[in-house]
């Protein structure tokens, strides 16, 4: 009967246990609800647009103009299903379409006015935090493939109410024309995307539980046999 006893108590413990274990879950994803490119561009010279032409319904938010103007992208996304959970890690990402750019650095910033992708130009465009949320650094000669940056922190100001969601702006560090094509939601099935790991609850791997769960079991004997031997 001791036995058995002891097999129920440590069960029990090692289920206690779990919740004193950090919280991690799997990811899901949220895709943009608007994005637009913006360009300072001159129709009259190089055929790239001006900068106050509305550039919506392109299927890219970066391009290479000729003549290497300026151009930017803006995203946003609807977060209303984030509402009230903790998220442990969130990233953008964005498909890198064609040009390789070894060696650029994309900078995300921090939109801070309300925009529309229907509207806006070059002229009208929000206003931005000047220092970057995240920064990524190109390192090698591929495209077709997803670009990924870290925007936890912002992320969880937008959940929080710190900061209202407008979105984020791309915008190339180390040349004005970004020349690497990232795609619009207009670019069927490569749509900007919000990579969300929101904090969960999870069951942690039985060795490490059930190491936790028989030092606190030993414990918990140990306390009792102290108090037996002082009545």
């Amino acid at each position: 009967m001791k036995r058995i006893s002891m097999i129920l108590t440590l069960g029990l413990v090692i289920l206690a246990t779990i919740g004193l274990f950090p919280d991690y879950s799997a990811a899901f994803t949220i895709t943009s609800s608007q994005d637009v490119m913006i360009s300072n561009g001159d129709a009259s010279d190089s055929g790239a647009p001006d900068p106050d032409q509305n550039l919506n319904g392109f299927n890219t938010i970066t391009v290479n103009w000729v003549g290497g103007f300026e151009n930017k992208g803006l995203v946003m996304f609807n977060l209303s299903e984030l509402a009230g959970i903790t998220i442990h890690d969130a990233q953008i990402g964005l498909y890198h379409t064609s040009n390789s750019v070894n060696g650029a650095i994309f900078d995300i910033f921090r939109i801070t006015s309300d925009w529309s992708e229907s509207t806006v130009t070059w002229n009208t465009a929000p206003s931005f935090e000047i220092t970057p949320v995240s920064t990524l650094t190109i390192s090698d000669n591929e495209n077709g493939v997803w670009r990924y940056w870290d925007i936890t922190e912002l992320v969880n100001g937008w959940v929080n109410e710190t900061y209202a969601n407008y979105g984020i702006m791309l915008a190339r560090q180390d040349l004005p024309n970004p020349y690497a094509y990232f795609a619009a939601r207009e670019y069927p099935g490569f749509a900007p995307q919000l990579i969300i790991n929101e904090s969960t609850n999870p069951v942690p791997e039985p060795s490490t539980a059930l190491l936790l769960g028989i030092g606190l079991l030993g414990a918990a004997l140990a306390g009792r046999r102290m108090r037996k031997v002082q009545m």
